[in-house]
């Protein structure tokens, strides 16, 4: 039989995670591919973006932008979410 501290931790984790549960995405989803489009990397996030269609009812695209064509992909991320 579960202690009281394994109770209480549960209900704690649970408490925690019920807010994530609820979050939807205010604007559309965009999938930033830094490599060049039909390959690998571009394949799967447009498989990725269809397939969120079923968790969010938000809209998902994906977009490629190959090195050439940009310094960095990380250029195209607002400032908030750029990490280093």
């Amino acid at each position: 039989m579960p202690g009281r501290r394994t109770i209480l931790s549960g209900m704690a984790a649970l408490a925690a995670t019920a807010p994530a549960l609820a979050w939807e995405p205010a604007r559309p989803i965009q999938l930033i591919v830094g490599f060049a489009p039909g390959g690998g990397a571009d394949l799967a996030a447009r498989a990725i973006a269809e397939a969120s269609s079923r968790f969010f009812p938000t809209p998902a695209s994906s977009s490629t932008v190959p090195a050439p064509a940009a310094p960095s992909p990380r250029s195209r991320l607002p400032a908030w979410c750029r990490m280093g």
